[in-house]
């Protein structure tokens, strides 16, 4: 009796430990794109100029000094048709304002490139391209949306599922797997 539910442990932590290592072998291409990116990441602010663009420094602090949104505007869609002459209509994803540093930054939809304008002058501080966009593009997964021109987060929601069900799956079996190591040899050893 004591060998037969010692065999069916083992032919279970056989299954588990077969699923585990062929889960592996397809999911670890996507865990270590996802650790590097994540490790990339965590360490762009302490490494500007690399992975991110650093954030210059305007004239003034005071927005009531700035110029006109709609000056600033223009003038950053002056420089993205410059940089990008091919694309035939500017739009912008967001604008950030840095009122401490008196800048003024304008991150366009598609390229990944920034445009920074000294607030107060219209003075373009940078024009660059954002490497730490990317890097969380491909991290999450929607650099495939944005590869495929998709507005809706398929490629994003594809991966990201796949990876925490994968990270949540490893973990899990592999205390599982190590726990039932030490159950058998403590039941089953003869001490």
């Amino acid at each position: 009796m004591q060998a037969a539910r010692i065999r069916k442990k083992a032919i279970n932590i056989r299954k588990v430990r077969k699923l585990h290592r062929i889960a592996g072998v397809y999911f670890f291409v996507l865990i270590i794109i996802v650790s590097v990116t994540g490790l990339l990441l965590a360490w762009k602010k302490d490494v500007p100029g690399l992975l991110s663009v650093p954030t210059q420094q305007g004239t003034s602090q005071k927005p009531e000094e700035w110029m006109p949104f709609e000056d600033l505007y223009n003038i950053a869609r002056k420089v993205v048709i410059e940089e990008f002459p091919d694309q035939n209509e500017v739009v912008f994803n967001r604008v950030d304002l840095r009122p401490g540093k008196g800048v003024v930054k304008f991150i366009f939809e598609k390229k990944y490139f920034e445009v920074q304008l000294d607030a107060a002058t219209g003075r373009i501080l940078s024009r660059s391209i954002r490497t730490s966009d990317i890097i969380e593009n491909v991290h999450d997964g929607s650099i495939i949306d944005h590869l495929l021109d998709s507005e809706k987060s398929c490629g994003k929601l594809i991966i990201s599922t796949l990876t925490g069900f994968a990270a949540l799956f490893f973990a899990f079996s592999g205390i599982w797997l190590r726990w039932q190591r030490k159950v058998i040899r403590k039941r089953y050893s003869g001490n």
